[in-house]
């Protein structure tokens, strides 16, 4: 049997439990073909996986861009080839691709095997400085292809928004090849060809970001993995100019797939006056689909727009023509409005153009029709540029539904389990589509359902919704949810309050919109029913989908609703349809209701309202591709008996249930044992410094040089037990809490004092979402009151406060607002876990195979009521005794040592950030001993005081006298009238890391504060501009420090 992704599930199966959308991906690569419902990102994973020796991914968390590859690779599933790819998860930061080019120049740059890049458009940028040096290598012949979502994240709105411009200006600046899928029904052609591609040229494939990765639509004909290998293998490239092969490789892939492909496609009429140009997914679809619409236009799409073929376009371009808008997108609004600005298809359009016809008055116009990255398309816009009213595009018969609801809801997934129960039926093909705003409400979701009964490319928000059904009320006074509702819709509202009783809880904007759209008002009291413990705590998102039921298709019986919310709910369970059957008369007795809508509703004067504070939004804006439904567990905390823990335990293949160490944990983790604990400052000095060395004897624990040690440590027994006794807790209760490892949700057991001292940050910091959360709680109204404030803009100066000046933890917090008094499995849901705080190692493992070397600080300080704080994990660390146990697990870095032995390394630390030092040391002397010749090793150095803070000082003498350190710079600041830093030795020693640094090509490495570094850099700057001087050579230093920084030859490890 094979494993499957579950992307419906709200369920725990098997101690698992899932969520991201209402399809299932099945964990075999090899049966997804034909027909069925897909991403086009999750298409694009197929080529990326079918054809690559290696991919590379940079997935921010949320986006998912890896999900498809990570359980392929996870199952160890095969290619087409027999091979299962490497898969490479890094993070997008400045020099992204450093590790890529370093893989290509190791394999010698000549590879037939294709590398794939699979990241967001935003990393592009990232990637930029390193791809440079890769485009200017002509003997690298290894095919590289990039599948770029365009998505990024507008610092200026905090807005998700669809962003092409990297891709563009990356492809022209580094001459990389650029072209475009426009929908899911494309997505996968494109993505061979841009691989395809490749082998001429390293080839960025761009498509929509927003919707390409969240929307969901039937399509067919899929190629499955076999096929897609043998495809990519018939398209040849033929000899000759780049634009020759780039043409024949788009006739090669349309005579093996029957297509019709083009660098420029054009739709509408043959004798256009006005054409429309675009490149981009959504305004690609939109624009050929107004077109066939309208008389006397026309639309081409950018399919190739690196490198742009001019001779193409123009012969593409219907002599008729007049004029040329161009839908061009630019940074932002700014731009938009500033006339000095073009756009690049602009550029481009109105050079070939020009290129044609000169400066001749029978040239046709070329208008930049610019749009920011913030711009949502949808048809009205293209019809407004074509200077037409907007028609629908969208067939009447097509049905259309908007959900509307909080991340946190238990009935979050019932628009996801909707959109799966109606793709059941053959006859229809259902298009999903969700987005989250996670600064409104505490997150808040829209998910959008199209029914048609043909395949629909409209990837476009809805624009004339049949039924609006609105989970939570507040959400009304929130959003204008019925902007895309059409005339006569159906607003189906959860709410406590019958149908004609709603009134109540809206607000006069909200009000006035349900009476301007002429809706059918229905409410929904998920109270009313009460909870059907046959349901297995389901009940509430089987009410919701029978509410849709009864609302959407009354039409339907009671057998046929039966039937689907069996289907949708009842797999895993023992659910009978006797039960739905009576849950489903319940809801039609007593749990809908409708009311006609006053008629003074639109009259209400909102003037007030909409002059104050409240600003009525007019959309729903994304700002995150996943919400809290995805990053939150859906096991929700309970407490439990004694006996319900024993039966678990007893039977524990019956209940699934595993005994692991921290399982809690998302990491391989270790217990170690202290074997030293020293302290390495005087007692009376005011910094505690320590070293610690940790046993790891038979744990399998590995380490690299330049590595981190996590330490898992717990809150403190004194703090834990003092907590339990005011608040009012039982230590013995047992807590089933959620818990998550590796992307899976299972249940663990504890007892509220270790729920307390091991998963719990309940003295750390709270953010302002556990203000919001807690308000919900309070009873005393002031204390709600201040809550509320804390949790607003109102109160971001006194919330800054007491996170900087007062340090308040979540327990001084509910110490104070008594009045809010979660319980302990509610406390699990609003309290951040505890993280791990990592050290850099400090030992090599070559020289201590069975232990970790560790050099920390207590950090500790005096807040602003003169309680004495300190650092939760160094406080833990430094009270640990020989024989205690420590949970650790490892985290890589970048300190890594070069592969030369004898390339000169320069080391500077500042107080415990000579930890990684020692452990260069100890491998270098390794290698001297192994018979390796290792080169000039420099140490600079810095602290307060020598005698009280010469961090193994004398190991690094030894070193010295040993001839394994070059040369020690130690710079004690406070040891002098005149301040010395440690970029004092540095500059002090110039000449000598001229030698070594520079000629030499050695590696600086920086580990410690932030503070420093703009001096080191300074320095460093200084040493390579006089090198180039001594030859004659006048060098941006600055821009060269950035440079080593990407070839990782200096080398930050700051904190």
């Amino acid at each position: 049997m094979s494993p499957s992704i579950d992307e419906k599930s709200d369920r725990v199966t098997n101690g698992q439990a899932k969520i991201s959308g209402p399809f299932p991906i099945s964990g075999d690569i090899m049966t997804l073909e034909g027909s069925f419902y897909a991403s086009a990102q999750l298409l694009i994973q197929q080529i990326a996986y079918s054809l690559s020796e290696s991919i590379f991914s940079y997935s921010p968390e949320d986006f998912d861009l890896d999900s498809a590859v990570s359980e392929w690779s996870k199952f160890g599933q095969k290619s087409a080839k027999g091979i299962t790819p490497q898969l490479h998860k890094l993070e997008s930061r400045i020099g992204a691709a450093s590790v890529l080019l370093g893989y290509l120049y190791n394999r010698g740059g000549i590879n037939s095997e294709v590398q794939t890049v699979l990241a967001s458009s935003a990393t592009l940028e990232y990637m930029k400085p390193v791809l440079a040096q890769f485009a200017l290598e002509e003997d690298y012949k290894t095919p590289l292809v990039f599948q770029i979502a365009a998505v990024d994240y507008a610092t200026e709105t905090g807005k998700l928004v669809t962003d092409y411009l990297p891709a563009a200006h990356i492809s022209r600046d580094l001459g990389l090849g650029l072209i475009s899928s426009l929908s899911v029904n494309d997505a996968q052609h494109i993505a061979l060809l841009a691989t395809a591609l490749s082998r001429v040229l390293p080839t960025i494939h761009v498509y929509e970001g927003v919707r390409g990765v969240r929307e969901t639509s039937r399509t067919n004909n899929v190629l499955d993995a076999v096929d897609v290998s043998n495809k990519y293998d018939a398209i040849k490239a033929s000899e000759g100019s780049l634009s020759s092969k780039i043409l024949s490789t788009f006739e090669n892939l349309n005579a093996s797939l029957g297509t019709s492909y083009r660098p420029f496609e054009y739709s509408g009429d043959a004798n256009a006056e006005t054409v429309i140009v675009s490149f981009g997914s959504v305004e690609g679809v939109i624009a050929s689909q107004v077109v066939q619409a309208l008389p006397n236009v026309g639309a081409v799409n950018v399919r190739l727009y690196s490198p742009f073929l001019d001779q193409e376009f123009l012969r593409l371009l219907p002599s008729s023509t007049k004029k040329i808008i161009v839908l061009g997108q630019v940074e932002n609004q700014g731009q938009v409005d500033d006339s000095r600005v073009h756009s690049g298809l602009y550029s481009d359009v109105a050079t070939s153009v020009l290129m044609k016809y000169g400066f001749n008055g029978s040239a046709p116009t070329v208008a930049d029709a610019k749009y920011s990255r913030e711009t949502v398309w949808t048809p009205t816009e293209v019809f407004e540029l074509l200077n037409s009213s907007p028609s629908d595009l969208i067939s009447e018969s097509t049905k259309q539904f908007t959900f509307w609801d909080v991340d946190t809801s238990k009935s979050a997934t019932a628009a996801a389990t909707l959109a799966h129960t109606l793709s059941l039926d053959p006859t229809v093909a259902v298009n999903y589509f969700s987005a989250h705003d996670n600064e409104t409400l505490g997150g808040v979701v829209e998910s959008s359902i199209r029914v048609s009964h043909q395949p629909l490319e409209a990837p476009y928000p809805v624009q004339k919704a049949d039924v609006v059904f609105v989970n939570d009320v507040k959400i009304l006074n929130e959003y204008n949810v019925l902007e895309n509702a059409r005339n006569g819709a159906t607003l189906l509202i959860s709410s406590k309050h019958a149908a004609e009783e709603v009134e109540k809880v809206l607000n006069n904007a909200a009000k006035k919109s349900i009476a301007e759209k002429k809706v059918r008002l229905s409410t929904v009291d998920y109270e009313a029913i009460g909870e059907n413990p046959e349901t297995l705590g389901r009940t509430q998102t089987m009410v919701q989908q029978i509410a849709f039921w009864k609302t959407a298709y009354p039409q339907l019986t009671l057998n046929e609703i039966t039937t689907k919310i069996v289907t949708a709910n009842g797999v895993d369970t023992e659910l009978v349809a006797a039960t739905v059957a009576s849950l489903i008369e319940k809801v039609a007795e007593i749990g809908l209701s409708s009311a006609s809508v006053p008629e003074e509703w639109a009259k209400v004067d909102q003037t007030v309202e909409l002059s104050s504070s409240f600003v009525y939004p007019t959309s729903f804006t994304a700002n995150k591709l996943a919400g809290t439904i995805e990053q939150e567990l859906n096991v929700v905390p309970e407490s439990l008996t004694w006996v319900d823990a024993a039966k678990k335990v007893t039977f524990k293949e019956a209940y699934g249930v595993q005994s692991e160490l921290r399982p809690d944990l998302s990491v391989k983790n270790f217990v170690s044992k202290v074997q030293v604990n020293e302290r390495v400052t005087p007692a009376d000095y005011d910094r505690h410094i320590f070293h610690l060395e940790l046993d790891i004897t038979g744990t399998g624990l590995t380490y690299a040089i330049g590595e981190a040690l996590g330490v898992h440590a717990p809150n403190s027994t004194e703090q834990v037990n003092e907590f339990i006794e005011w608040y009012g807790l039982d230590p013995h209760e047992i807590v089933s809490i959620p818990a998550r490892e590796d992307g899976d949700v299972y249940e663990e057991a504890k007892t509220t004092y270790h729920v307390l001292k091991d998963n719990l940050d309940i003295f750390g910091k709270p953010p302002k979402k556990f203000y919001e959360s807690l308000a919900t709680y309070a009873t005393n109204p002031k204390e709600k009151s201040h809550l509320e404030k804390l949790a607003s803009a109102e109160g971001a100066a006194e919330l800054k406060k007491r996170a900087e000046e007062d340090f308040d933890t979540y327990a001084d917090i509910l110490h104070e607002f008594s009045s809010a008094h979660p319980t302990i499995a509610q406390l699990v849901e609003i309290v951040a876990p505890l993280k791990r705080r990592e050290y850099s190692i400090a030992s090599s493992q070559k020289v201590h195979p069975n232990a970790v070397h560790l050099l920390i600080v207590v950090v500790d300080w005096v807040d602003s009521r003169g309680r004495k704080r300190f650092g939760q994990c160094s406080k833990f660390l430094s009270g640990l005794s020989a024989g205690d146990e420590v949970v650790v697990s490892v985290k890589p870095s970048v300190m890594k040592l070069p592969h030369d032995t004898k390339a000169p390394i320069i080391m500077s630390g500042l107080g415990t950030g000579l930890a990684p030092f020692k452990a260069f040391l100890e491998e270098k002397a390794w290698q001297k001993a192994q018979g390796y010749e290792i080169g000039d090793i420099y140490l600079f150095l810095g602290s307060r005081h020598q005698r009280q803070e010469y961090l193994y000082g004398e190991l690094f003498e030894a070193y010295k006298n040993a001839g394994i350190l070059t040369y020690i710079g130690a710079a004690f600041s406070r040891d002098q009238p005149q301040k010395i830093y440690i970029q004092d030795r540095i500059k002090q020693a110039k000449e000598k890391l001229i030698d070594a640094f520079v000629t030499k090509g050695g590696s600086f490495y920086l580990c410690g504060p932030t503070w420093p570094v703009p001096d080191i850099s300074g320095a460093l700057a200084d040493i390579v501009a006089t090198e180039a001087a001594t030859r004659g050579e006048t060098i941006d230093a600055a821009r060269e420090i950035e440079n080593l920084k990407e070839q990782e030859r200096y080398i930050l490890e700051v904190y």
